[in-house]
């Protein structure tokens, strides 16, 4: 809403195009946000209405395509400066994205477009509206949404995010009280129908049902909307991830989809092209490299593949693994889905993720953070020992390096910072600040200069 509502003040006159997998809130955003902010508004959903698409044949411009909305939606009247347009599940019709250059050119309205699967229907579009469109990706809930959620206010994280920057103690009360959440907001994970059927009944039964329903939906998806020669391998892949990720060594292996031939990166290259593109994976590449710049280091054909929001892939496994997350028991093998959580935080605070991998040692995660590097490892345990990422800084000079697990905020003498595994979810309070630029040139001397030489 935030987002939204800088949008509408904002002076350029773009489209906005939100973007995110199924079932995260995007229609339900967007409506409250029309509902609030405009006297006028139209929304057309392709998937309800595909004889809407009529709309977008023959003549682009935003007079022509106000007229046609008039003319083929009942009570609709554009109301100059007061009328925003909405057209959702915008994947289904090529044209309309099109025309978002010229509905946005048109200072008398305000147009938001939204859809899932973005990316995969657009082989026919003849052009896209650069320079006239502003994405926004819209993401499961984080686990600080789902404080508000439960009813925490925001003063009291901003509190707590202020100990977490300044990497202060948080006491063992406030630790225990807050992993108590995260584990309920692991199980339960951040699909806003999950976590509503949750407070409803605090009961994780009533959101996992959601869970499957969810799943579920992703795999009509796959069945619609994918080519028919990719359709097997993209729900092979898809179905084999939580057996991937059980794995001590989770980097993904084509042996363990199935099938009858030998596997290879490209003959599955367009089936994991299909669920990262639909929102519904996260591909973490192999490193062999971890320094600056990471992409040049990068082996794409090696990976970890992760499911977008960490309560589905709870939902894809037994329920006795849900079970020892929400209880805490250490005797199940829980680092998976601990380890999906972290790589979920780090995609929705903008990160690609990347992973570092030799001979001696691995590391779960590899980012950059205010141009620097930084080292992540996650445990579910709380052991202070960090072989790993003492490797990292004696032979790659990496400075920046963190764990997550069972503890309170402490750096050690090493530098290796430790933070409670809830902490991944703040990480844009981890960051190290920008440095001021010394050397600065006077502007006033300048300017003489300037003078003088002309």
């Amino acid at each position: 809403m935030r987002d939204l509502k800088l949008w509408k003040e904002g002076g350029r006159r773009e489209a906005l195009l939100i973007k995110g997998a199924r079932q995260v809130g995007k229609t339900y955003v967007v409506d409250e946000f029309l509902y609030s902010e405009f006297p006028v508004f139209l929304k057309i959903d392709f998937h309800e209405r595909p004889d809407l698409k009529g709309i977008f044949e023959g003549d682009l411009s935003a007079d022509s395509l106000i007229s046609k909305m008039e003319l083929m939606v009942p009570g609709f009247r554009m109301v100059p400066f007061q009328t925003a347009i909405f057209l959702d599940e915008i994947q289904f019709c090529s044209n309309a994205r099109v025309s978002l250059k010229y509905l946005a050119s048109d200072e008398r309205i305000r147009v938001i477009a939204s859809g899932s699967l973005l990316g995969l229907n657009y082989s026919k579009v003849d052009s896209y509206p650069v320079g006239y469109e502003r994405t926004i990706v819209l993401h499961p809930m984080d686990f600080e949404e789902f404080l508000w959620a439960v009813g925490i206010e925001k003063e009291a994280i901003d509190s707590m995010r202020a100990r977490i920057s300044e990497r202060k103690p948080l006491g063992k009360a406030l630790v225990d009280a807050m992993e108590s959440y995260y584990r309920i907001y692991v199980a339960v994970g951040g699909m806003p129908e999950a976590v509503s059927e949750y407070l409803k009944s605090n009961d994780y039964r009533a959101a996992r049902e959601v869970q499957k329903k969810i799943v579920e939906g992703y795999r009509n998806d796959i069945g619609k909307y994918s080519h028919a020669k990719d359709r097997n391998r993209i729900f092979a892949v898809f179905d084999s991830v939580p057996s991937q990720l059980s794995r001590e060594n989770k980097k993904f292996m084509y042996s363990k989809v199935g099938g009858t031939k030998p596997a290879t990166y490209d003959s599955y290259a367009a089936a994991l092209q299909w669920l990262t593109d639909a929102g519904v994976c996260l591909k973490c590449v192999r490193l062999n490299d971890p320094n600056l710049p990471l992409e040049t280091g990068a082996d794409p054909e090696a990976f970890k593949l992760y499911i977008n929001d960490t309560g589905l892939l709870a939902s894809m496994m037994s329920e006795d693994v849900a079970h020892a997350i929400l209880t805490g028991d250490v005797r199940t093998n829980k680092g998976s889905v601990i380890e999906n959580a972290v790589a979920s935080a780090l995609e929705s605070k903008g990160h690609r993720l990347y992973y570092f991998s030799s001979k001696n040692f691995e590391i779960d995660f590899i980012t950059v953070m205010r141009g620097a590097v930084a080292a992540i490892e996650v445990k579910s345990g709380n052991n202070r020992r960090s072989k790993s990422l003492d490797s990292m800084k004696d032979k790659y000079g990496t400075k920046r390096r963190m764990k997550f697990e069972i503890t309170d905020i402490a750096v050690t003498e090493d530098g290796v910072e430790h933070y409670p595994l809830f902490c991944c979810q703040f990480l844009d309070s981890l960051y190290e600040p920008y440095g001021t630029v010394s050397g600065m040139p006077d502007a006033g001397e300048v300017n003489d200069l300037l003078r003088k030489a002309s």
